[in-house]
């Protein structure tokens, strides 16, 4: 990657601007906390000027359009990864990502030891 690759993507996310000790600021604490680019600054901003609201929390018109933006986002998700919409799921967090698949492998390794693996993975009885 060049130099004016590197600074155009530097140029997506505007806390990089800045210069820490006359240096531009290098962030790499991204397991805690990623810096968000223009595009996903402007999304976000959008959101919460047009539709804040509980997403499957209400039949209000906000809460319907809070739905049917998340549930398209989903769908963009899916489509990108090339799994189906109901295979994708949302969670908080890489963390909490990571332990239900843990909690769902480990239910599914109890079924198939039960003698019931045709089941464990399509749901219950």
């Amino acid at each position: 990657m060049d130099n004016a690759e590197v600074l155009r993507i530097r140029n997506d996310f505007p806390v990089l601007n800045q210069l820490v000790n006359g240096q531009p600021l290098v962030y790499l604490d991204s397991g805690a906390t990623s810096q968000n680019p223009v595009s996903v600054i402007e999304a976000e901003q959008e959101f919460y000027e047009q539709r804040n609201a509980a997403v499957h929390r209400g039949a209000h018109h906000l809460a319907v359009e809070a739905t049917e933006v998340f549930e398209d986002a989903r769908q963009t998700i899916a489509d990108f990864i090339g799994a189906d919409y109901a295979e994708t799921i949302w969670t908080s967090n890489a963390t909490e990502g990571l332990n239900l698949l843990s909690y769902a492998l480990s239910n599914a390794g109890l079924w198939a030891a039960q003698g019931r693996g045709d089941q464990a993975l399509g749901g219950w009885p």
